[in-house]
C-alpha cells in the first residue's frame, strides 16, 4: 500500500526522475510514475520478481529498492542487473517532496519584494573604461546619433550641490525653481542629495556610491519628466496651429473643401510640432558605474534585481528528515536575461601605454579656447600660439592621479565586465586602442543595432502569438496528443453525448472537444496546515532526542577515552615494575666469581657449580612463572570487572533509541502520506454515485487489513443463513 502510494504521488511530482542514459549499465531504466509504481512492488509483478525493470529470479522490491534501483538489462549472461539511476536521490525522496508541498501549502512563500518605478525607455546604455579611452566622445556621438539624454554621475553631483546651497529654511529657491526646468520631486530629491554629499566632502570623505547611483536614477527621472513637458507642449503647440491654420483657410479669398481644410490644420500642426525637441529615445552614462559594487546598486535601483537578498524558494521547507528533489540547477544568465536596468554595456578596451599617449599629449589654447593634441590634433605651425599652449587641467581627474586611476581600473574592470556578462549578458567590448574614433563609433553603432533588431523580433512575436497557440502565432489543435487528452476520456464522451443526443455523437466536419481528466485534487489549507503542524512535531522530537543521543555518545567515547588512558597508564607501571631476576643472576655470577680460579677445574667444584647453575635456573623460572600467574590474575580481573559489558549495555540502549525515533519517524510518514494521498485524490465513482443516492457496488469506508472481509458478523454463526440454500437461492451479491 505505502509503495502504490507514493508511486502515485510521484506521479504527480513536476520533476521526472532521470533516465539511465543508455550505454551505463542497461538501455533503459525506471523513469515515470508507472514505472516507479511498477517497480515499488504493488501488484502481481513485484510478488513474482519479474516487474518492468526487476530482477529475473527473484528481483528486489519495495520502496527503497524502487527508488534506488532501476532494472536494466545487459547483455550478460546473467540476465538482469540492478543499475543505479537516482544516485543523488534519497529513499524518502517522495516523503520529502510532500513535506515540501505541505508547507508551501500551509505557510505560502513570501511575495518577492515589488520591482523599483522606473520610467521606462527604449535604449539604456553605459560605457564603462579606463580614463582617456574614448568613453565622453563616443557618448555624445551615441547621443546624438539615437536622441539620447546623456548623463553624467559628476555633472549631477555637481548640481546636486549647488541645489543644496540655494536651499533657504529647507525649501528651495524661488529663482531655482524657475530655472529648473524639472519636476519639483526630482529637484528635492537631488537636493537631499547634496546635502548628504555635503556633508561626506565635509567631513573629508569621499561621496558614496549610492549617492552616485541616486543621482543617476534622478536624471533618469528628469529626462522622463523632460519628455512629458515636451509630449504636452507639443500637443498645445499643434493644436493652437491646427485651429489657426483651419480658420486661416476658412476666412481666405479662396475657398477650400472641407478636405484641404483638414489637410492644411493636419500640415500646419505637424510643422508646429517638429519645432518642439524630440523626445528622447534612452539616456547613456559614461562616468558611473566603475566598480561592481556601483554596478550592484544601479541594477538594484533600476530593475531591483538583489543576488544578496534571499530568494524564497520551496527547498527553504525542506525537512532536513527526509530530502526531496535536488535544488535544480539554475541558469543565472538564461533566468536573468532582459530583466537588467541596463540595456547595453559598451566597454571601451584600451591599452595602457595608449591611454598615456592620449593623456599626455593634450594641450589648450587660454586666448581662443581651442583644444589641440600633439599627435591628433597638431597646432598651427605658429611660433607664438605653441608658446601660449598650456596642458590642460582637469580637477576631477588630475594628471598626477592617472597612475592610481589606471591601476584601479585594472583591479576593478575584471569583476565588474563579469557581473553583467554572467548575469545579463548584455556586455559588448570594442577595442578603443587600435581603432580609430569613426571605427569605434561605427562598432558601437553595429552592437547597438543588433539589440534594437533582437528587441523588434521579440516584439513582433509576443504581438504575433493568439491565446491558445504555445507562441507559434498558430492556434494549437483541440483535442491534439500531449494536450491532456486520452482515447479512454473520448470514448466515454462519445457514449455520454450518444445516450443524451438519441443518435449520432457528431457527424462528420463538426467540432468536438474532449473533456480533459480530472487532475489531483489540492490539499486544503487547514489540511495542510494540520499535517504540517504533526510532522513538525516529529521533526522536532527526532532532532531533539538526536542531539541527546548524540551527546551522549560524546560522553560515552571522552569516558571510554578516560578509561582507556587509565588502563594504559597502570600497564606501564606494571611494565615499570621492579624485576628480582637481575638480582637473583647477579648473587649467582658474585658466588661463581668468588671460586678461585685454579678450583674451578675440580671434578667435586664442578659438580657443585653445576649444582648452584640448576638452582639459579629453578629460580628464575619461578620468578618467571610467579610473575606469568600475577598478569593472568591482572588480566583476568580487567576482564571480568564488567566495564565492556556495561558499556555496550549502554551503547546498546542509545541505538535502540535511534532505532525507536526511526520507528517513529516512519510510522508519522505512513500517516502524512496517506492523509496526503486521500486528499489529493479525486473522488472515485462509488463515491459520486454515493453523493447521488444511488446504491453504488463498492462501499466507502476506511480501509481494512488484507484478509479481512467487509461484513463477517463474527466466528461461529458466519455460515448460518447460508445453509439450506439452493442452487439458485443464493441472495444478492455482498457489497
Amino acid at each position: 500500500a505505502l509503495s502504490s502510494l507514493i508511486a502515485k504521488v510521484r506521479a504527480e511530482l513536476p520533476t521526472a526522475l532521470p533516465l539511465n542514459p543508455a550505454g551505463e549499465g542497461g538501455k533503459e531504466a525506471v523513469g515515470s510514475g508507472e514505472s516507479v509504481a511498477s517497480a515499488a512492488g504493488s501488484g502481481k509483478s513485484s510478488a513474482k520478481g519479474s516487474t518492468k525493470g526487476g530482477a529475473k529470479g527473484g528481483g528486489k522490491s519495495g520502496l527503497g529498492d524502487a527508488l534506488a534501483f532501476g532494472m536494466a538489462e545487459e547483455d550478460t549472461p546473467h540476465g538482469y542487473q540492478p543499475v543505479l539511476v537516482m544516485p543523488s536521490v534519497s529513499p524518502c525522496f517522495a516523503l520529502g517532496e510532500v513535506v515540501m508541498d505541505l508547507r508551501c501549502s500551509a505557510r505560502p512563500l513570501p511575495a518577492p519584494p515589488p520591482p523599483p518605478v522606473v520610467p521606462p525607455f527604449d535604449l539604456r546604455l553605459v560605457l564603462v573604461g579606463k580614463s582617456f579611452s574614448g568613453k565622453s566622445d563616443l557618448a555624445y556621438l551615441l547621443a546624438e546619433r539615437f536622441h539620447l539624454k546623456q548623463l553624467s554621475a559628476a555633472a549631477l553631483l555637481v548640481e546636486a550641490l549647488d541645489l543644496a546651497t540655494s536651499v533657504t529654511m529647507g525649501h528651495l529657491d524661488k529663482a531655482t525653481l524657475l530655472d529648473a526646468k524639472a519636476d519639483k520631486e526630482v529637484e528635492l530629491e537631488m537636493c537631499e542629495l547634496g546635502h548628504e554629499a555635503t556633508g561626506c566632502l565635509n567631513a573629508g570623505l569621499a561621496v558614496s556610491d549610492q549617492v552616485y547611483a541616486n543621482l543617476v536614477l534622478c536624471g533618469v527621472k528628469r529626462a522622463c519628466k523632460e519628455n512629458e513637458e515636451r509630449s504636452r507642449e507639443a500637443a498645445r503647440v499643434s493644436e493652437a496651429a491646427r485651429l489657426a491654420a483651419k480658420m486661416e483657410a476658412e476666412m481666405g479669398e479662396e475657398p477650400l473643401s472641407p478636405d484641404d481644410v483638414q489637410i492644411a490644420a493636419a500640415q500646419a500642426a505637424k510643422d508646429a510640432a517638429d519645432q518642439i525637441p524630440a523626445l528622447w529615445i534612452g539616456w547613456i552614462v559614461d562616468d558611473f558605474p566603475e566598480t561592481e559594487e556601483q554596478a550592484r546598486l544601479l541594477e538594484r535601483l533600476l530593475s531591483g534585481y538583489d543576488e544578496l537578498r534571499p530568494e524564497a524558494s520551496r527547498w527553504d521547507r525542506e525537512s532536513p528528515l527526509c530530502r526531496g528533489a535536488a535544488r535544480p540547477h539554475r541558469d543565472l544568465r538564461a533566468a536573468l536575461e532582459g530583466l537588467s536596468g541596463v540595456d547595453l554595456v559598451l566597454h571601451l578596451d584600451a591599452g595602457r601605454e595608449e591611454v598615456l599617449r592620449r593623456s599626455l599629449g593634450r594641450r589648450l589654447d587660454p586666448d581662443s579656447g581651442k583644444a589641440y593634441h600633439l599627435d591628433t590634433n597638431r597646432p598651427p605651425y605658429d611660433l607664438v600660439c605653441k608658446e601660449r599652449l598650456v596642458e590642460p587641467v582637469d580637477p576631477t581627474a588630475p594628471m598626477t592621479h592617472l597612475a592610481l586611476q589606471l591601476a584601479a581600473h585594472d583591479l576593478a574592470a575584471r569583476k565588474l565586465g563579469d557581473f553583467y556578462e554572467t548575469r545579463f549578458g548584455n556586455v559588448r567590448r570594442i577595442d578603443s586602442g587600435t581603432l580609430s574614433a569613426p571605427q569605434v563609433f561605427a562598432a558601437a553603432v553595429n552592437s547597438i543595432g543588433e539589440f534594437l533588431e533582437r528587441q523588434s523580433e521579440a516584439n513582433n512575436e509576443e504581438e504575433g502569438a493568439l491565446p491558445g497557440s504555445g507562441g507559434s502565432g498558430v492556434p494549437s489543435r483541440i483535442g491534439a496528443p500531449g494536450a491532456g487528452s486520452s482515447l479512454a476520456g473520448t470514448a466515454a464522451e462519445l457514449a455520454r453525448s450518444k445516450e443524451e443526443t438519441g443518435g449520432e455523437a457528431f457527424k462528420e466536419g463538426d467540432a468536438f472537444t474532449p473533456a480533459p481528466p480530472q487532475g489531483p485534487l489540492a490539499v486544503s489549507a487547514p489540511l495542510a496546515e494540520l499535517l504540517t503542524s504533526v510532522w513538525d512535531a516529529v521533526e522536532e522530537r527526532v532532532k531533539e532526542e538526536a542531539k541527546r543521543v548524540f551527546r551522549a555518545l560524546r560522553e560515552e567515547r571522552l569516558s571510554v577515552s578516560h578509561h582507556l588512558h587509565t588502563l594504559r597508564v597502570s600497564f606501564g607501571d606494571y611494565l615499570r615494575r621492579p624485576d628480582r631476576k637481575g638480582a637473583v643472576a647477579a648473587a649467582f655470577l658474585t658466588a661463581f666469581n668468588a671460586v678461585p680460579y685454579d678450583l674451578r677445574g675440580d671434578p667435586a667444584v664442578k659438580v657443585e657449580l653445576g649444582t648452584r647453575a640448576e638452582e639459579l635456573r629453578f629460580s628464575l623460572w619461578g620468578l618467571i612463572e610467579a610473575k606469568e600467574g600475577e598478569a593472568r590474575a591482572r588480566l583476568a580481573a580487567i576482564n571480568e570487572n564488567g566495564w565492556v559489558q556495561e558499556r555496550i549495555k549502554v551503547l546498546e540502549r542509545h541505538f535502540g533509541l535511534l532505532i525507536q525515533l526511526e520507528v517513529d519517524r516512519f510510522t508519522a510518514a505512513l500517516h502524512v502520506l496517506f492523509d496526503y494521498a486521500q486528499a489529493r485524490l479525486p473522488p472515485t465513482p462509488a463515491a459520486l454515485s454515493a453523493r447521488g443516492g444511488s446504491p453504488s457496488p463498492v462501499a466507502e469506508g476506511p480501509l481494512k487489513p488484507l484478509g479481512a472481509g467487509a461484513d463477517d458478523g463474527g466466528g461461529k454463526g458466519k455460515g448460518k443463513d447460508k445453509k439450506g440454500k439452493g442452487k439458485g437461492d443464493e441472495g444478492p451479491p455482498a457489497p
